[in-house]
C-alpha cells in the first residue's frame, strides 16, 4: 500500500506563505518582458540611427564624387571653349585650307588662343602627328616654339591614336563656323596625363570644321592640344572652395581600395593614376543628434514598460491573493484559522492511506462550560475563548499533527505516528491543563472552561474516516459522562459494539 503522511497545518493567514512565490514569478516574468521590450526598442532605434548614419555618409561620399567630377568636367569645358573660340574664326579656317605658313599659324591661332585663356602650354599638331607649333607661357611672357620634345611626342601619339580610333564620334565634329557648345565639347577629347611629373588636364580638338562649303580631306585632322597643369594652387583651391580636404594625386593603381578614390584614365583608356581625399562624414553628426532622441525614447519606453509591468504585477498579486484567500477560507475556519471539516477530512484521508503500517490517533474535543460563557458574556467573549483555545491546542500539538475546528465548540486533532497510549495520555493531560487555564475576555475579567477528549487509535479502532470519527466521538461521550474535563480511549472493538456499550453506560448512569 502506498504510504502518504498528512502534514501539519499551522493555519497561515491569507496573503502569506508559499503562495507568494508564484506571484513573484509572475512579477519577474512581467518585468523580464518589460526589460526585453526596452532592449528590443532601444536596439531597433540604434539600428535605425546607424542606418541613417551610414546612409548619410554614403550620400555625402556620392555627392562629393559627383561634385569632383563636375568640377573637373567644368574645367575641361572651359578649356574646350577657349580652344573653339580661337579656331572658329573664318580667317583661321581660310588659312588652314591654303598653303601652310607656320608663322601665320602661330600668330593667328596660338596667339589668339593665348589671348582668351591662361593655359600654360598649347600644341598644334599636324595631320600626321608632327608638331606644327608650340606656345608656352612662362610667367606673363608668351613664347612661340616649334621644337618637339618628349612630352610633345607623347601627346601626339596619345591623341592621334584616339582620333584615328573608329570609336571616335566623327559625326559630332563641329558643324559651321559657330557650332553649339555641346557639339564643341563632344568634338573634343578630354583626358588626364602626367606632364613634367605633374598631373594635367588635356583637351584636344580638331582645328578644321566641316561647313557646307568645305569638307575634311583627311580622316586625321590637325589637332589643337591644350595642357592645364594641376599644381598646388589647384589642389588648394579644391580644398578651400569645394571641401576636398587633403586632396592628392598618385600615379598608377592604388595599393588598396578606398571609398574616396577616383581613377583617372588617359585618352587611350590606360590608367594614369587616382585622386584621393578625406571626405566629410556627416553620419557622426546624425548619430550625435539622434543619440539624445534614442535615449529619450528608451527612457520613455522604459518608464511606460515599468508602469505597465507594475500595474500588471499588482493586478496579478491582487488576483493571486484573492485566490489564496478564497482557497484558504474554503479549507479553514474563519474565526480560528484552523482547518475546517473538509480540510481535516483530506488530512485524515492521507493518514489513512498509510495504514496499517503507520498508526495514528484521532482526538475528538468538545469544550466544557462554553455555553454559559456565550450566554453570560456574549458572542464576542465566546469568540475570544474559541480563538485562545485553538491557539493553545496548536501550541501543544505543534508539528506532531493537525488541529481542526469542525463546528461550534467542537475541535478534532490528528496526531501522526502515535500508537503508544502512555504518550497519548501525556498529550491529553497537557491539553486538559492548558485549556483549563483562565482566559481573559476583557482587561478586567477572565473566564475558565474545560475540555473533554475522546481518543481513537488507528488501525485498532478502525481503518476508515467514518469508523475512526465515530469511535472518537463515542469515547468523547464517555469522557463527558465520566464528569467532563477528562479524556477516554475508544475500545479496540467494532464500532457497533462501541455504540451499544456507550449507549448502555449512558442509560445506566442516567438511571443511577
Amino acid at each position: 500500500m502506498t504510504t502518504r503522511q498528512a502534514q501539519p497545518d499551522r493555519g497561515s493567514p491569507p496573503g502569506s506563505g508559499s503562495g507568494t512565490v508564484s506571484g513573484r514569478q509572475i512579477t519577474m516574468w512581467v518585468y523580464g518582458l518589460a526589460a526585453l521590450l526596452i532592449v528590443l526598442s532601444s536596439g531597433a532605434l540604434t539600428l535605425i540611427a546607424q542606418f541613417a548614419w551610414r546612409a548619410a555618409d554614403r550620400h555625402a561620399l556620392e555627392t562629393a564624387q559627383m561634385r569632383f567630377l563636375d568640377t573637373v568636367e567644368d574645367q575641361y569645358w572651359e578649356i574646350a571653349r577657349h580652344q573653339m573660340t580661337a579656331i572658329q574664326h573664318q580667317d583661321v579656317q581660310a588659312m588652314l585650307t591654303g598653303p601652310m605658313d607656320r608663322s601665320a599659324v602661330t600668330t593667328s591661332i596660338l596667339n589668339r588662343f593665348k589671348a582668351v585663356s591662361d593655359l600654360e602650354r598649347t600644341y598644334l599638331l599636324e595631320e600626321n602627328g608632327d608638331l606644327m607649333a608650340l606656345s608656352e607661357t612662362v610667367g606673363h611672357n608668351q613664347i612661340g616654339s616649334s621644337t618637339p620634345s618628349e612630352d610633345t611626342e607623347k601627346l601626339s601619339e596619345l591623341f592621334t591614336a584616339a582620333f584615328r580610333s573608329p570609336s571616335f564620334p566623327r559625326r559630332d565634329r563641329p558643324q559651321g563656323p559657330f557650332p553649339p557648345p555641346r557639339a564643341m565639347f563632344d568634338a573634343s577629347i578630354a583626358a588626364l596625363a602626367v606632364i613634367d611629373d605633374t598631373p594635367a588636364l588635356l583637351s584636344a580638338v580638331p582645328v578644321e570644321m566641316e561647313t557646307p562649303m568645305t569638307a575634311l580631306s583627311d580622316a586625321n585632322p590637325r589637332l589643337l592640344v591644350s595642357v592645364y597643369s594641376l599644381g598646388e594652387a589647384w589642389f588648394q583651391s579644391m580644398s578651400d572652395h569645394y571641401g576636398f580636404r587633403d586632396l592628392t594625386f598618385t600615379e598608377g593603381a592604388p595599393a588598396r581600395e578606398h571609398p574616396t578614390q577616383l581613377r583617372a584614365y588617359g585618352p587611350d583608356g590606360s590608367l594614369v593614376g587616382y585622386f584621393q581625399w578625406d571626405h566629410s562624414k556627416p553620419g557622426l553628426r546624425v548619430w550625435m543628434r539622434a543619440l539624445p532622441l534614442i535615449v529619450i525614447l528608451a527612457v520613455l519606453i522604459a518608464a511606460i514598460s515599468v508602469i505597465v509591468a507594475r500595474r500588471i504585477g499588482r493586478l496579478s498579486s491582487t488576483l493571486e491573493q484573492s485566490e489564496r484567500r478564497n482557497h484558504y477560507f474554503a479549507h479553514h475556519d474563519s474565526l480560528t484559522g484552523l482547518p475546517n471539516r473538509h480540510h481535516f477530512s483530506d488530512r485524515l484521508a492521507y493518514a489513512i492511506d498509510g495504514l496499517p503500517e503507520n498508526g495514528f490517533a484521532v482526538i475528538a474535543c468538545d469544550l466544557d462550560k462554553f455555553k454559559p460563557v456565550n450566554d453570560t458574556h456574549g458572542h464576542e467573549a465566546g469568540d475570544i475563548v474559541l480563538r485562545v483555545t485553538a491557539s493553545r491546542l496548536q501550541d501543544i500539538i505543534s508539528d506532531k499533527g493537525v488541529v481542526g475546528r469542525i463546528g461550534g465548540d467542537e475541535f478534532v486533532i490528528l496526531l501522526m505516528m502515535y500508537r503508544d497510549q502512555a504518550e497519548l495520555e501525556t498529550i491529553a493531560n497537557e491539553i486538559l491543563a492548558s485549556v483549563a487555564e483562565p482566559i481573559k475576555i476583557s482587561p478586567e475579567q477572565s473566564v475558565s472552561i474545560g475540555i473533554s477528549l475522546g481518543i481513537a487509535l488507528a488501525p485498532d479502532s478502525g481503518m476508515s474516516e467514518k469508523h475512526l470519527i465515530r469511535a472518537a466521538d463515542t469515547a468523547l461521550y464517555r469522557a463527558k459522562d465520566a464528569g467532563r474535563n477528562a479524556f477516554a480511549f475508544a475500545h479496540a472493538e467494532p464500532d457497533t459494539v462501541f455504540d451499544r456499550r456507550g449507549e448502555t453506560d449512558r442509560r445506566a448512569m442516567s438511571s443511577g
